[in-house]
């Protein structure tokens, strides 16, 4: 069985003509062309956010190291205020 006779068959089952069960064919092909790209642009969208939602998790962690550090100073001091 060929690809003629599978064409018919399915134009006959279908009830769409041969030529426009073949264009079908060619449609499916190109949305699937199309949607392949598309998930390949979000893929690339998504991780660049990643990168940069990584960069912003690195700022906000070394921005708590700093207050952390300025917390046990704040401590200290005060330390030595009581002992004074």
């Amino acid at each position: 069985m060929g690809t003629e006779d599978i064409s018919k068959r399915l134009a006959k089952e279908s009830g769409i003509e041969e030529g426009k069960e073949e264009l079908l064919g060619v449609e499916n092909m190109i949305k699937v062309v199309d949607l392949e790209r598309e998930v390949r642009g979000l893929k690339e969208y998504i991780e660049e956010k990643d990168k940069k939602l990584n960069e912003k998790e690195k700022v906000i962690d070394e921005k708590d190291m700093k207050l952390i550090e300025k917390d046990k100073e704040i401590e200290r001091l005060k330390a030595r205020l009581k002992s004074k």
